[in-house]
Parts: structure tokens; sequence; C-alpha cells
């Protein structure tokens, strides 16, 4: 009898046994008869055959990172364990494990809004196992095939660099995060200091006399490189009153080299500076940019034909407004603004100070900008610059209506469209401009009210000396519309009239700035008309 209830002792110990083996979690189970056995699972996250998680020793003091994989037969065995990941100033309440997929898992160590930037470290399984991808803090270390990339966070990727990818020991023996982000940080800082003194080497060599570069600070520059050998260079430097940026590009061949005074006022913090390249080279956007108090500032930069290097763009935008931002395209003596403004593009004499890349000033390039906004709203006529090409609309010839009210049509003759359900007139108490005559009609433009403008014909008894008007030259090429309206207002409010897509039409000229073309068409209500419509190529 006691035998038999020995044996029934025995199989129910065994039957619990089994019971709190079958119970212990992937990462428990992975951990057993390992010398991590006493290491106890806290966070765990499971997808597929993957399983990851954190656990701790029996005195709550040490962080243990295992990555699990499960058998065909079922089983779960610790494929990495890492013991120095994880600091021991790691918060277990702020850790979280993703098992994203059964190649890929990330550890949180702690959050953004912390207190501090967020920490995280990601793993991705490859050929020769897992690996430890990327961490971020302080700065982003990502590798990729044979190279470890640096990215500095805090100051927006203002300093960055190549190392190779065995720099740094993010073996699960070795890795540390607080190892990686220190060796990352000298890592970074000595690549940063090797890219100013070749930067002021080059320079240096372009500009021999220039005190600036032996006497300022590097506070951002940019060097490119053909294979090993240093061919371009930029730089910002600072003085105690003072800074400028330079250039110098030999990859053509001759020297190309520029120095702009004014380009990032003193104080402007976050300055990144991106040489330009040659225009079969380009890849992106090429330029300076910083902050400004609330503001922050883009210069793109490109040469131009003649391989001189120009700004070919400016943008803002304020940090604590996203309503109050612009973009400028520049020309050798206009600039377009757009963004910014309740109208399409605005056309903006350039000022004599920003047709130099000598003194180029992002700040007095918006000040223009927001003075003719003003101006044009103000009920100013708008400046319209030299259309390029043989077609285009001409500039104001200067001459002047007779007092009085006229009709306005939209083309030379009683045929077309008349705007303003047929009651389109000006008269002469406010600022119009003519262009040229066709046949007996004069082309004019004027303001309507506030921010709307119309272009439009009057008869030649509306102007006293009709026939010293230059005739205007138009062409005549079919164009297939693809925009969904045609407007007689392209540099006011734009109001226009809708047009199906692939609507026919016939391009007689371009209007300066070349945003608009001038096309005659008819109009979906079957009237005779002409306007301006979004510049396409011709179909013809």
């Amino acid at each position: 009898m006691k035998t038999i209830k020995k044996l029934i002792c025995l199989l129910l110990a065994c039957a619990l046994f089994s019971c709190a083996a079958a119970e212990a979690s992937p990462l428990a189970q992975a951990l057993a008869g390992t010398s991590w056995g006493a290491y106890a699972p806290k966070i765990e996250a499971e997808a597929g055959g993957v399983c990851a998680g954190v656990a701790m020793d029996a005195a709550m003091t040490r962080y243990l990172f295992v990555i699990a994989e499960k058998g065909a037969d079922g089983s779960w065995t610790a494929a990495a364990c890492y013991e120095r990941l994880i600091p021991e100033t790691a918060r277990l309440s702020r850790m979280s494990v993703e098992v994203q997929s059964e190649k890929q898992i990330r550890l949180v160590l702690c959050q953004a809004g912390d207190g501090a930037d967020g920490q995280y470290v990601s793993f991705e399984r490859g050929e020769q196992g897992w690996r430890v991808e990327w961490l971020s803090g302080e700065h982003w270390v990502t590798a990729y095939e044979d190279m470890l990339t640096l990215y500095d966070v805090r100051n927006k990727q203002e300093r960055s660099a190549s190392v190779p990818r065995d720099a740094i020991d993010l073996s699960p023996e070795n890795g540390s995060f607080e190892d990686a982000m220190r060796e990352a940080g000298r890592l970074l800082e000595e690549a940063a200091q090797e890219k100013r003194e070749t930067a002021r080497a080059l320079l240096l060599k372009a500009f021999p006399y220039e005190e600036a570069l032996t006497q300022g600070d590097v506070v951002a520059c940019d060097v490119r490189y053909d294979g090993e050998t240093p061919l371009a260079a930029g730089a910002v430097l600072e003085g105690p009153n003072w800074r400028a940026v330079y250039f110098t590009d030999e990859s053509g061949g001759a020297p190309v080299n520029a120095i702009c005074d004014n380009l990032v006022p003193l104080g402007a913090e976050n300055v990144v500076l991106e040489i330009p390249q040659c225009e079969d080279e380009k890849t992106g956007w090429e330029g300076v940019s910083f902050d400004w108090g609330t503001v922050r500032y883009f210069a793109a930069l490109a040469y131009d034909e003649s391989g001189a290097l120009t700004v070919t763009g400016v943008h803002w935008e304020a940090s604590d407004d996203v309503t109050q931002w612009g973009s400028l395209t520049m020309h050798p003596n206009w600039m377009g603004l757009s963004g910014g403004i309740a109208y399409g593009e605005l056309c903006i004499e350039t000022p004599e100070l920003l047709r130099s890349m000598r003194t180029f000033d992002l700040t007095v390039a918006r000040s223009a900008a927001e003075n003719a906004v003003r101006s044009h709203e103000a009920g100013e006529a708008p400046f319209i610059p030299a259309a390029e090409g043989e077609y285009g609309i001409p500039q104001p010839c200067g001459a002047a209506l007779k007092k009085g009210k006229w009709d306005v049509y939209t083309g030379p003759g009683k045929q077309y469209y008349r705007e303003a359900d047929g009651k389109a007139s000006v008269s002469t108490n406010d600022w119009i401009q003519v262009f040229g005559r066709e046949g007996d009609w004069a082309l004019i433009q004027y303001r309507v009210d506030g921010k709307k403008l119309r272009f439009g014909y009057v008869q030649k008894a509306a102007l006293a000396d009709f026939e010293r008007l230059p005739e205007l030259r138009f062409e005549a090429a079919a164009v297939t519309g693809y925009t969904d309206n045609v407007t007689s207002d392209p540099l006011g409010a734009c109001e226009g009239i809708y047009i199906p897509d692939g609507y026919e039409m016939t391009r007689l000229a371009l209007l300066g700035g070349g945003v608009w073309m001038y096309v005659e068409l008819t109009l979906p209500n079957g009237r005779l008309a002409r306007m301006f419509a979004t510049v396409e190529p011709s179909h013809g």
C-alpha cells in the first residue's frame, strides 16, 4: 500500500513539474540550463519563431537582453545574450521590446520626452546571426554593409561621418549602449575635425591671402572627394564680429571660387552647409541653412551656365507659426515669390544687394519679398519681368488711357468673351499698364479690386496716341492643357475658369517669369477668349 502511495506522489510531482515547465515563458525556457538560468524574464515579446526580452538577476541589479529562437521540436534556445547592453541606470518601467518580424527586433531603453532623447537599439538577423543594426541617443549609430555611419541628433545632423563598422564593438559579448554612444561621439568629433582641417587646407589653396581662413573658427563645413582626393570644399567661418562663407571646386579643372560675406548672419544657430555639385551629378538641393530666431532659412546654391556659383532659391519658415513661410526662385534680375501669400507667384525686381554672391543676404531677400507683398496689397502695379524668347508679353510701354470708363474684352474684338457677366470695364482712377496694340485694340492690365487684377483689351478710342503703341507679336502654337483652369489674373488673386484636362488651346506668348503662357481658346461656355494657363511644352 505504501509503495502505491509513493508511486502516486511521484506521478503527481512529475505532472506538476511538467505543467510548470509547460507554463514557463519562451524566454525562461531559453535561459534554463544556461549560465543565466538564475535571471528572471521581466519583459518579453514574441512573433513567429522569435522571442526577445529583458531579464534580471536575483538581486535585481543587472539586466540581460536576450534573443531566443524556436526550434523545429518546439523548444526555445538563446540565440544572443547581451550582458552589457542595457545601462545599470536604466529603468525597467521605461523599457519595452518590439519583435517587428522574425528578422527585426527593437529594444526601447528610454522613450523620448523622459527628460532625454529617446534611446533605442535595433537588431537584425543576417546570414551570420543576430547583430545590432543601429542605436540612437545623442547620436544615431547606423550600421550599413561595411560602414558605421554616425549622426549628431542634437545638432540636426550637422556633423556626420562614416567610419569602419568594427570601430565600435557591438557584439553580444562586449556590446554596451553607453560605450557605443561614447565611442560614437569620439569618432564623430575626430571625423569632424579631420573634415574641418581638410576644408581649411583646400580653401587656403584657393584663397591664399584671405586672413579669415586662418583666423576664423569653422562653424560648418563640407568636403567632396574623388576617391580619396578632396576636390571641393565649403566652410562657414566666424570671427569676433563677422561670418563669411567660402567655396572652392576643382572638379571641373579650372577652380571655381566664391565668397559670401552676408549669407549666414552672426548669431544664427544650427548652421548646415552642403556644397553644390555639377548639374549632371546633382542629386538634390545643396546650399546653406540655419536657424535665425524662430525662423529656419535655406539658400539653394548651384552653378550657372557660365560656371559661376549662384543662389538659385531661398526658403524660410517659422517654427512657431506654420503659416509663416515663403519661397523665392532667384533669376538674374528678378525673383518669384510663392507661398505665404494668398495668390499666385509674385514677381519682384531683385535689389542690387542680392545680385552678387559676395553681398547676398537671406534676410534681405525675405525683407524685399515682404515689402513687395505689402506694396502689391496696397494697390501698386505689379512688376513684370522681361519675357524670355522671341514671343512674350512685352513690358508696359508707358502709354495712358483717356479719362473715362472703357469696356474690356478678353481678346481684340467684341466676339471675345467679356468677363464680369459681360460688364467688365476699366476706369482711369487707378493704375493701368498698356503693353501694345493688335488691330484696333490695345492689351492692358489693371486692378479690379484689392488683389484681383485683369488682363484684357480696350478699343483704340481709349488711347489718344494709339498709333504710337508697339505692335504685339504673338505665335500660334497648338498646345493641350493639363491645368484645370485659365485666368485673366495670373499676377493677382488667380481666380480662374474651369477647363477639362486635355483641353486644346493655342499658345500666343509667355508671360515674364515663365510660370504662365498666354493662350487663345474656346471656353466651355462656347465663347472665344484669351487668357493665361500654366506653362507646358507645345504639342503642335
